[in-house]
């Protein structure tokens, strides 16, 4: 089993940002403050390593531990609307 280290979150991201195309903004009202490709390596990264059962979990363990790795964090209301 692997053992995975938290400068591997910067390696999955710049998988998914390489293979994923970017999303461009809607039109009208407010940018996200983070990207699509963010977003997603979050929610792999959960998956792999982390195993946790919420968004609100994940969104709090983000804001803790990955603020250098994911220093723009939207809030948790948008945290949510961005992962649907």
């Amino acid at each position: 089993m692997l053992n995975l280290q938290s400068n591997h979150i910067v390696d999955l991201y710049s998988w998914v940002d390489d293979n994923l195309p970017t999303s461009k903004n809607p039109k009208g009202g407010r940018p996200c403050i983070m990207s699509d490709n963010e977003v997603i390596t979050l929610l792999i990264w959960n998956a792999i390593a982390l195993h946790h059962k919420t968004l609100k979990d994940i969104h709090a363990f983000t804001q803790m531990y990955l603020n250098e790795e994911f220093p723009k964090i939207s809030k948790y209301k948008n945290f949510v609307v961005q992962c649907f």
